[in-house]
């Protein structure tokens, strides 16, 4: 869909949802929202539309929250040495230093070969993992694929479906040794991910390469942080740690079941495949008190006036890690058809068209990155700057704080494009972008 479409989106409408089924019992960890982009739909008209389907974590206690099996792998190349290594390894002592006895860390560092520093073990005993990311040292290439492997061989070990498990990765240079493309890495996301694995990923100055970081963290559902300066080490070691912490359901599924007639044209968000008449989407966790969602965008028939028509069945199953049971949720989105227009523009959702946007501006924001990677300037510039354009005026339309933002960043990385900085700034629009994409917490 381009920016006029999206811009003039009064003829893509959409009416009420009727949301059947509703949460079991065992289900109280996590809500579920099916929101439309309007509640009415212009009649006699095949139009495409917007839902939202959110995963939204209920509040949680720190006494029950579930059990974290965690892997530290830190990068210990030559260009870690000084202060990098310094404040990496005191992050990661800070990080050790909140797990409760009954969780499990190991530590991995890699260079030209993995060591395992740690082998999982409980962290009842702080002290022995804390002296031994002591006595850590940088030396060496970087074998960040076989670092990140060995990792999840660890966890392997204490791997369970209940609990939490997480690699996370810190490096600050381009993986040199075995497998290094993102391609690669993101195959071995996505076998984590099949596990119950996660992958964060860290990238420490401006020497690693994001797009590999953030393929590994996106196929395994991981999140992923730029860190220019290594004094920030802590706070986002931290910040991750908060999430990890606060898992209240993972493994989530979401299968959309459009009826006869509604096409599915595109998902934006995470990890999904369309087949047929058939939407899947996988998230990996859900956090307490954050969402996770994703748009989907579909073809509607056209109908009669005051007809009311199924659009989809949609239907969530996740595991609940306070009950340690998968919970179901099924609901029913109907759609209602009017002849007036005015009534059809009054009814639109602001929120739901303001997550679409975004979404559409993020592929407009990788696609400018592409153009300047193809070394095109230019090109890249006036992408960017169109992007930035779209975005300001659908924030005044539909008042939008966060696309106001977006098309800030945007010009901003503008005039960046042709600059010495633009190492930095790619990497700045590679994780902003990201962190929009998977509604990453920092």
């Amino acid at each position: 869909m381009d920016a006029n479409r999206v811009s003039s989106f009064s003829r893509f409408t959409l009416g009420f949802a009727i949301l059947t089924g509703g949460l079991s019992a065992q289900a109280s960890s996590l809500s579920v929202d099916v929101i439309p982009s309007q509640s009415v739909i212009h009649a006699d008209h095949k139009q495409r539309v917007f839902v939202k389907i959110g995963l939204t974590g209920g509040a949680m206690q720190v006494h029950h929250r579930a059990a974290a099996n965690i892997a530290i792998v830190l990068d210990k190349s030559g260009s870690m040495s000084g202060i990098k290594m310094i404040r990496a390894k005191q992050a990661a002592i800070m990080a050790v230093n909140r797990l409760s006895r009954s969780d499990v860390v190991s530590i991995i560092a890699y260079s030209g070969h993995v060591e395992v520093i740690q082998p999982a073990t409980r962290a009842a005993d702080k002290e022995l993992v804390t002296e031994s990311i002591r006595r850590i040292r940088a030396s060496g290439s970087t074998a960040l694929f076989a670092g990140v492997t060995r990792g999840a061989s660890e966890l392997r070990k204490y791997l369970q479906r209940n609990q939490i498990n997480r690699v996370i990765l810190l490096s600050d240079g381009q993986a040199n040794v075995g497998p290094r493309t993102p391609y690669e890495l993101g195959q071995l996301g996505s076998e984590l991910s099949e596990l119950g694995i996660s992958v964060t990923t860290i990238g420490l100055g401006l020497g690693y390469n994001e797009d590999l970081m953030t393929k590994l963290a996106s196929t395994s559902g991981g999140n992923h942080a730029f860190v220019e300066n290594a004094n920030d080490l802590a706070r986002i070691f931290n910040q991750e740690f908060n999430d990890v912490l606060s898992v209240v359901a993972s493994n989530a599924s979401i299968n959309i079941i459009c009826q006869p007639g509604v096409r599915p044209i595109r998902v934006f968000g995470h990890k999904a495949s369309i087949s047929g008449q058939t939407i899947n989407v996988k998230i990996n966790q859900v956090y307490s008190k954050q969402q996770k969602y994703v748009i989907v965008e579909l073809e509607v028939p056209a109908n009669k006036h005051g007809s009311n028509v199924t659009l989809a069945n949609i239907k969530t199953s996740y595991r609940d890690l306070k009950t340690k049971k998968r919970a179901l949720n099924s609901q029913v989105l109907t759609l209602r058809y009017d002849h007036s227009i005015k009534r059809s523009k009054a009814s639109l959702n602001n929120k739901v068209m303001s997550s679409a946007i975004e979404y559409i501006a993020i592929r407009k924001s990788q696609q400018a990155i592409k153009l300047r990677d193809a070394g095109k300037p230019r090109a890249a510039r006036r992408a960017m700057q169109k992007n930035a354009q779209w975005l300001s005026h659908n924030a005044k339309r539909y008042k939008s704080k966060k696309l106001k933002d977006y098309a800030a960043e945007q010009n901003k990385a503008s005039e960046r494009i042709a600059s010495p900085s633009w190492n930095r700034t790619r990497k700045e629009l590679r994780k902003s972008d990201y962190s929009r994409s998977v509604q990453q917490s920092f």
